[in-house]
């Protein structure tokens, strides 16, 4: 073959190499380009992972009690979760009541859980007493600490952060429309089995609050003394 024909093929032939280079270089950016932004990954992406946080209903000493349900709601969510565990009350801990912070693997009376995928954000789970309690047998729980005038719901409020991280609170209303919430002293709950959200609510039964026989005198002790009289009557 004469050497210009040599010399131009081997040109041309350098060219084709290096439209081909460029070519896989531009793909090889724009892939790179896409997987920062998000739009291709190159693994699947992974579920997101649920947030699990848990409940302990107890009464206003130290016995966790079974039968409450929970419901949690919030940022799109409205979800109820089992039946606080357990066949009769139980005792969570020793101390002086009432016990503010609960255990539900040394005691899991009283327990149960929330498990889903939850975006960040603040949610309120509301507490609901066992069916057939209320003034005639069977006698159960009110729906607050403070006797058996209680006409708020008791209710947690939870911080979740981008982490899945809870900070939770809860908060009671009394019959007389005083307020407390707990936990009242150190860190708020965070939800896990050794903290769990705790809540606390009044036994009923033939206390007395005023001694005028009405709606409000049907306690099991003192706990809601001063605040248990609703002052409707």
């Amino acid at each position: 073959m004469p050497y210009t024909h040599t010399k131009k093929a081997t040109f041309m032939y350098a060219q084709v190499r290096q439209a081909k280079n460029t070519v896989m270089l531009s793909i090889i950016l724009l892939i790179a380009f896409l997987g920062t932004s998000g739009l291709v990954s190159a693994h699947t992406a992974k579920a997101a992972s649920p947030t699990t946080f848990y409940m302990q209903a107890m009464d206003s000493c130290k016995q966790a009690v079974p039968g409450f349900l929970f419901r949690l709601k919030g940022n799109g969510v409205d979800v109820t979760a089992p039946l606080t565990f357990g066949n009769k009350p139980r005792k969570v801990a020793d101390g002086a009541c009432l016990i503010q912070r609960g255990n539900c693997i040394t005691q899991p009376t009283g327990c149960t859980s929330f498990s889903l995928v939850l975006p960040a954000g603040v949610y309120t789970v509301t507490l609901t007493p066992p069916a057939g309690s209320g003034l005639n047998p069977p006698q159960g729980y009110s729906e607050c600490l403070g006797g058996s005038a209680c006409s708020t719901p008791q209710t947690s409020t939870l911080n979740i952060d981008a982490n899945g991280g809870i900070s939770a609170t809860t908060h009671n209303v009394y019959p007389n429309g005083a307020s407390i919430t707990w936990p009242t002293a150190g860190a708020p709950y965070t939800g896990i089995s050794t903290d769990p959200i705790t809540t606390h609510v009044s036994r009923l039964g033939t206390g007395n609050c005023d001694g005028d026989g009405d709606l409000d005198d049907h306690m099991t002790g003192s706990e809601g003394l001063p605040h248990c009289d609703n002052e409707a009557d």
